[in-house]
């Protein structure tokens, strides 16, 4: 029986070294400060050293003051700041890969990561996966941070190239929250316990803190040939945090030979990818019947729009912005959506059921000073909507669009909202969105500021949009242009989807509210 139970438990270990041996390979640590371990898939734990290789399943931690890089075979880079854990729970890749045969997934469970993208997101832009506690988010081809902290995440887009875009899915207990695009450099996304996301740009103190949290010491460290042992990293809250001894065994001279070269590479921008497809231009303005095939771009615009919004799978809207200042927005011809016309608005509005509709997209404008001046300006809006029970309609909203950037300290940028509360926002009897009241409006063209004070045209309109059939509107889409007596302009679009708080009421008054995934 002894003889049985050894041969059982030395076999097991057998399996166990296989299986880490077995593991897939993702690439190869080219720059360490401080200390870091690893934890294989097969439980194998070992300290972390320049030139170690990291694999499928590894589960990954830095200790105080660390500062880590990874380069993957497909050329991504992966770099984390102190204290910080993540799991590589998936990477399939080759050389010979084709466009279905890759793929990546990472999981943050705390501290700071970045991850310049390689070929992975070439191939395939869809097969890039992060996860942490709160979202899963899909990395297309771009320069990506996050920070996890005290209950909060962070998302950043600190390099998009032009058609790139990150997407962040955060997750709630009684089903997902809208998607939160990001598709402009600077970006990010706040997530909290028990708050909505925050979607916004970046401070640039917020973008110094997160830099200077990956970046190496001065690379003049003390180094040494003698061989320390410390331990790092001991607290845990959860099995999956199962703590990790740091012992560092390399050399520190060798580490820091080619620490600051390596780790100083991160600051640049991802390798050149190669040009989206050029989008296809948007039918004529504001809302019509959709047509059986698009129509041509409109009178004098040749080229497609210089903006655009709308994911063509998940939104029921999309829009266009030239640079012309001209724009253009309808629902998704590709899923079929369509606008909520008078009848099944006004089916709505008289209905018993009352719809609290809130959600998240984004925004686009051309800006022009009195001089000719112009910019091309993206960013996000958020719009909500009550309506039914024979109540006046009402819609509120925020905007905010700039084109700033670390590079660009004198950027352009158009902020305003819309209150509910106060009437800011309704609707006419065909639907439409109409505009009462300004709040918070501010625009900023080339150096200038210009206010509410000076608009002498405030033009906004919009339309519900909802699936083909369906009676509940799925989103918001439409246009807005703002002028000022000094030759000032503001002509944009915006489009928003929309997470659905159905209200009903019983025969006794009362409400009940459920949250309604569209």
């Amino acid at each position: 029986m002894r003889s049985l139970r050894l041969s059982f438990i030395f076999a097991t270990l057998l399996l166990l070294v296989h299986a880490g041996f077995g593991a897939e390979v993702v690439g190869t640590v080219i720059a360490l400060e401080g200390r870091a371990a690893l934890e294989s898939a097969a439980g194998v734990r070992r300290t972390i050293a320049l030139k170690s290789q990291v694999s499928v399943g590894d589960v990954i931690v830095t200790g105080d003051a660390a500062r880590l890089q990874i380069l993957c075979k497909d050329q991504t880079v992966i770099s984390l700041g102190e204290n910080s854990r993540i799991v590589i729970d998936e990477y399939i890749y080759s050389e010979t890969s084709e466009q279905d045969e890759v793929s990546s997934s990472l999981r943050v469970v705390r501290g700071a990561m970045r991850v310049i993208t390689g070929r992975i997101t070439a191939l395939n832009p869809d097969r890039f996966r992060v996860r942490t506690r709160m979202a899963t988010i899909g990395v297309r081809g771009c320069d990506v941070g996050f920070r996890l902290d005290n209950g909060t995440e962070h998302v950043y887009a600190l390099h998009l190239p032009d058609g790139h875009s990150i997407w962040v899915e955060p997750f709630v207990k009684d089903g997902p929250l809208p998607y939160y695009e990001m598709f402009e450099s600077g970006m990010m996304v706040l997530l909290q316990q028990d708050a909505l996301p925050v979607q916004r740009m970046m401070t640039p103190e917020e973008l110094q803190q997160f830099m200077d949290g990956l970046k190496p010491s001065t690379g003049d460290s003390e180094t040494s040939d003698a061989h320390t042992t410390s331990t790092a990293d001991q607290a845990s809250t959860e099995q999956e945090e199962e703590t990790l001894t740091i012992t560092s065994s390399a050399s520190q001279s060798e580490q820091s030979e080619s620490l600051t070269e390596n780790m100083q590479r991160i600051i640049t921008e991802p390798e050149p990818r190669p040009p989206p497809p050029e989008p296809t231009p948007l039918p004529t303005e504001g809302p019509q019947d959709a047509p059986s095939a698009p129509p041509p771009p409109p009178p004098g615009q040749e080229s497609p729009p210089a903006l655009v919004g709308g994911h063509p799978e998940l939104d029921d809207w999309e829009w266009g912005v030239w640079e012309s200042g001209h724009v253009e927005y309808y629902p998704n011809r590709y899923l079929g959506a369509e606008f909520i016309e008078h009848g099944n608005f006004m089916a709505l509005v008289s209905g018993s059921q009352v719809y609290d509709l809130a959600g998240f997209g984004s925004a686009g404008a051309v800006l022009q000073d009195e001089n000719g001046f112009k910019r091309m300006i993206q960013g996000s809006c958020s719009i909500n909507v009550r309506i039914g029970g024979s109540e006046t309609p009402l819609w509120g909203g925020t905007f905010s669009l700039s084109n700033y950037s670390p590079d660009n300290p004198d950027y352009d940028s158009l902020n305003f909202s819309v209150d509910r509360s106060t009437g800011g926002g309704t609707f006419g009897n065909d639907g439409n969105m109409i505009l009462n009241a300004l709040q918070d409006y501010s625009l900023r063209v080339n150096g200038r500021i210009f206010d509410e004070e000076t608009l002498i045209t405030k033009q906004f309109e919009g339309r519900l949009v909802r699936p083909a059939g369906a009676s509940t509107p799925t989103g918001a889409t439409g246009s807005f242009n703002f002028q000022h007596g000094n030759g000032a302009t503001a002509k944009g679009a915006f489009g928003a989807t929309f997470q659905a708080f159905d209200t009903q009421f019983s025969s006794d008054g009362c409400e009940n509210r459920s949250i309604q995934t569209l």
